[in-house]
Formats: structure tokens, sequence, C-alpha cells
């Protein structure tokens, strides 16, 4: 199953402090106590000072809950059901092919879960989505990560169909809940085997689901043998990431993978959600898949994009928004922290697709492209050469092809013999890199734009500023240009000539082109996930 991963699990247990705990429970303690915290309820804390290493807890392996150690396990602990009935049960049922263990798992869980050891478990599992009301679900569907968590439901409602014909007195209920705590607080767990390699398992583990999740996680749990010995013949053992100060809380990290540490993953398997995530994301469900690993989880546009492609990825943040606008409070908190999550990211993504949008309007406005252009009809058809050029060179479907190519050098060629202010306006627009003979034409007649100052000349003068901007200011400016220019205060007019803010009532093609250049040099480019200085990580 997905879920099978390195996860730790989920701290409460259902008794009030550890005078309550069976004796062999309580011995494993240790240095650690039972405490409980308003914000995060029952968990571990450190009752002395650890250094780096140190072991804080110590479960022997014969009291996991595990399907490859139930006998032993109910040789333990005894349940009230005849011992060789439940095994008889449980190899029947792993012997049907259709099973998943998970199901075995839980249906043993079921049987066990009014028994000693089974009390010591919360009976009540209503935070979980497992046991979500009719009205959670109406919630539930206004989310982005709704598929996500109506998977956890489909999951099960499978199981059940798998098992209810082979077990049909076993009650649902006690199934689902079952079902809900091997989620919640199950953990997967290395075996070593007599020869070959070690097997993975999944399991309930005592003492150990008194941890709690943190963002810096101080504890880390394995698996432990003396030489010689293995099976269920070790400990899982957990020691100490970092030094611990006396009465700190003991923290583990759930889910070892940091791209799955998202409320909605944390909510569907553990049934609750972080006040802070650094690690969250949207994760979603395609409307073509209800299973878990169709799961996409972004928390970046570009990932949006890359994933539905930018106008998919644009009309999803859009539909995500109206879907949250029909949102009310829940009664239960969790969804509502969910929406809220989703919400600041939902922020975030909008944010980041409005900064994106800004550098194609304003490229739009500098090619004076817009989205009711049409090409001039046949019979609109300019019949002169200057005109014929000027079409080809602001249809936006010609741009950068070799029609283009061929009329910019065209254009460049009909204006070294019959000047156009319309034509060479356009020119000057669009391309910089000039044969010698017209960039000296075109430097002639900025000089010329300088000497009159006019109005009448705000044409050029802005294709002119569009130039100096595609060229980096590179033409050089001559000593009668200086001399006027020292006596120019327009900043329209010295802006053929040097950086300076252009008028966008009067140009806003150039004022377009200086946004974008400006918006270039400003906007901060984001780094890749696993960067945060220096070298990149190779991943």
């Amino acid at each position: 199953m997905w879920f099978q991963g390195r996860w730790a699990i989920l701290a409460t247990l259902a008794f009030a402090d550890a005078s309550e705990l069976p004796e062999w429970l309580d011995r494993g303690l240790g240095h650690v106590r039972i405490a409980h915290e308003e914000r995060t309820g029952r968990g571990l804390q450190a009752t002395s000072d650890f250094a780096k290493g140190e072991e804080v807890l110590a479960v022997p392996l014969r009291h996991v809950f595990a399907l490859e150690n139930l006998e032993n396990f109910f040789a333990e602990h005894p349940t009230s059901e005849n011992l060789k009935d439940v095994m008889s049960v449980l190899q029947d049922l792993q012997d049907n092919s259709k099973l998943l263990p998970l199901d075995s798992l839980a249906v043993a869980l079921a049987a066990y879960r009014f028994a000693d050891w089974g009390k010591l478990l919360p009976q009540e599992m209503v935070h979980h989505p497992l046991f979500y009301t009719e009205d959670d679900w109406i919630f539930v569907e206004n989310l982005v990560s709704s598929g996500v968590l109506r998977s956890v439901w489909n999951d099960f409602l499978q199981s059940w169909q798998r098992v209810k014909p082979l077990r049909p007195g076993l009650n649902q209920s006690d199934y689902q809940w079952a079902h809900a705590i091997l989620r919640s607080r199950g953990h997967s767990l290395r075996i070593r085997r007599a020869e070959g390699p070690w097997s993975t398992i999944w399991g309930l583990i005592p003492l150990a689901d008194f941890f709690n999740m943190g963002e810096d996680p101080n504890v880390e749990c394995s698996t432990r043998y003396v030489p010689g010995l293995w099976g269920f013949q070790g400990s899982f053992s957990c020691i100490t990431r970092r030094a611990v100060r006396r009465d700190e809380n003991l923290l583990v990290e759930y889910i070892s993978s940091s791209e799955k540490r998202t409320s909605a993953v944390i909510l569907r398997e553990y049934g609750f959600v972080p006040a802070e995530n650094v690690h969250d994301a949207l994760c979603f469900l395609p409307s073509d898949c209800a299973i878990l690993s169709c799961m996409t989880c972004t928390q970046e546009l570009a990932q949006l994009e890359a994933q539905l492609g930018e106008s998919e990825g644009r009309r999803f943040i859009q539909e995500a928004f109206d879907r949250h606008a029909l949102l009310t409070m829940s009664p239960r908190v969790d969804l509502n922290l969910l929406a809220r999550h989703e919400h600041q990211l939902l922020l975030s993504l909008r944010g980041e697709l409005e900064r994106s949008q800004t550098p194609k309007v304003l490229y739009r406005q500098w090619r004076r492209i817009t989205d009711d252009w049409e090409r001039p009809r046949n019979s609109d058809e300019p019949r002169n050469e200057a005109g014929k050029l000027l079409n080809v060179l602001r249809d936006p479907l010609q741009l950068h092809t070799v029609a283009w190519d061929q009329a910019v050098w065209d254009a460049g060629q009909h204006l070294l013999k019959d000047w156009d202010d319309l034509l060479a306006s356009e020119l000057l627009f669009s391309h910089h890199d000039f044969v010698p003979e017209l960039e000296q034409l075109f430097r002639r007649k900025r000089h010329t734009a300088l000497e009159m100052h006019s109005r009448d000349q705000s044409m050029l003068q802005c294709a002119f500023s569009a130039q100096a901007l595609l060229n980096g200011f590179a033409w050089p400016i001559s000593d009668p240009e200086h001399a006027q220019l020292r006596e120019v205060k327009d900043g329209q007019v010295r802006s053929m000539y040097f950086p300076e803010p252009i008028d966008h009532t009067i140009c806003p093609r150039a004022f377009a082109l200086q946004a974008e250049r400006e918006w270039e040099i400003n906007e901060p480019i984001r780094s890749c996930s696993g960067w945060s200085g220096g070298e990149p990580k190779v991943h």
C-alpha cells in the first residue's frame, strides 16, 4: 500500500497516566514520561538530559502487533477469543489471494478491540476522515484536496467489500475503527531475517505511538538486534537526533518524504492538521482518478503549469477560489484549518500568476499584440511597398518567422532609399541589429528629432526611446548632441539617449518595453527547492 512508508505514529492513548499502564508497558518508559499539553494532547517528554545518539525508548519486537507476529503477540497478550480460532480465521484470510495484508491485520485488530491490550487504544476515532459525517463530506467537496480525503474512504470501502463475504459476523464499525487505528498509529519497521535481505512490515508498536510530530524532530526510531538474533527477537529502539533537555517534548517525523508531508495527507492518514507546516502544498487528484497514487502536490505556479499546462493551471486556480468561496465554518477544527492552509496556498499561487502575467502583458503592449487583431483583408492591403512591409512587421503571427526576418531586411533597404516615419518607427520598435548604413541613417534622424524637440516628432521620439532600450543605449552620442542635451529638461526627449522614465501617456509601447526590462531586473528568480545558496544540491 502507498502509505506503508517510514511513518511514525499518532501519539495519544486512551488512559489517563502511566499508573494505568500494564507492567510490561510501564517498564518500557525508562527515562521518558507521558505528558499532556493543550495544543498537542498526550505525548512523551524527557525526564533527564540526553546527549545526541542516546536511547530514550526501547520496545521489544515481540509486543509489535503485526501480521507476521500475531501468534507471538496473542501468546503475550491473550484475547477473550480462542487463539486457535483467531489464527485459523486469519490463515483462511491470508490464503485468499484477493485480500491485502492490511485487510487481514484489520480483521485481527477488530477482533482484539475490546481485549485488554486493545482497550489501551482510543476507542473513538471520530476525528479521522473514516468517521466523517455527511455534512463533513459536503464541506470537503469544496476543498482542493477533496479527492485526496475521499480516497481514504474509498480504500476502506473496497477493503470492506473484500472482507465482508469471508467474515459475515464482522461488525463494520469495528473494522472501520481498526482501519483508522492502523492508518493513524501504524508504523513500518525493518525486520532482520535469518537469511537473505531484511523485510519491511507494518504494525502497531506500543509506547511508540505516544510520540508527537514536530517540525524539528529530535528522535528517530529503528529496529535493533544484538548479534545472532533476528525476526522478533530484537527491539524497536528510539534515539535522540540531537541533544535533548529535561522536560523537552520528544518529537518524530510522521512522514519521511517531505513532499508528502502536507496538511491534506496528514489529515487523510492521521486525522489532524498541523497549525503550521513548512512543507505544505496543495494536493489533489485529477478528475479521472480516485486513487491516491494519482495524487499531485504543488507549492509553486511552475509546478502546477508543468502538471496541468499553462491555461489549465490558470483555470484550476480560479475554480479553486470559486469553490472556496462556498465554504462555511465546519464544526471540525481540522477541516477549517485545512481550508485556511489551502486558501493561503491559493493566494500565493494567484500572486505568482499575476506576477508571471506582468511580462506577458507588457510584451504584448510593446509588440502591440491584441486579442482582437486581424490580418487585413486582401481588399484592404496597401498597394505601396512600405505599407505591405508594415503589415508584416505588425502581424503577431509572423513575428520571428522567416517572412518577418525578410520584412525587417526589406524595410531597412526601403528606408535607405525612401524614408517613411511610420515604417521606420515600427522597425525601431521591433529590431536592434542594423547594417552600418541604416544605423547611421537612424542616428541622423534621432539627432533631427532632438533638434526639433517638438510633440509632432513624438512618434519617432518614442521609437528611438524603445530602440535605446533594445540596444542597451549603445549608440554613441556626438558632441553636438551632448551640447544640446545639456539644455534639454524633457525626460521623454532625453530617453532617446539616457535611461529616463518614459511617459506612458505619450509613449505607451516604449513605456511597456521599459517596464518589462525593469521587471526582468527586479523580479527575483526562484531557486530550485533543493538550493539554499552556494553550489546547487544534486538529488
